[in-house]
């Protein structure tokens, strides 16, 4: 009897959860104009802990706060994490 709850609830959920579309707009020239921000030279292949990934840093955070994206981990955009390299 469980089993028919879950499918039932599965069901469900697919059916409200996927019957609702937004329609997205895409400005094609603002798309185009970050792809060359992004493959621009001066952001040094964007390699980590180089100038150029702390500009696209910088620039991915002002795009976030520009189309209102709120933050989550404390009042901020980037999260830090400590990382080894070997080889």
């Amino acid at each position: 009897m469980k089993i028919y709850y879950l499918i039932f609830g599965a069901i469900l959920l697919m059916t409200w959860g996927c019957s609702k579309t937004k329609e997205i707009n895409i400005d094609s020239k603002k798309l185009l104009k970050n792809v060359q921000i992004f493959s621009d030279d001066s952001l040094e292949g964007r390699a980590f802990s180089k100038q150029g990934n702390y500009k696209t840093q910088k620039f991915i955070i002002s795009k976030f706060k520009e189309v209102g994206i709120r933050t989550i981990y404390q009042n901020n955009y980037l999260q830090e994490f400590s990382y080894t390299f070997k080889g």
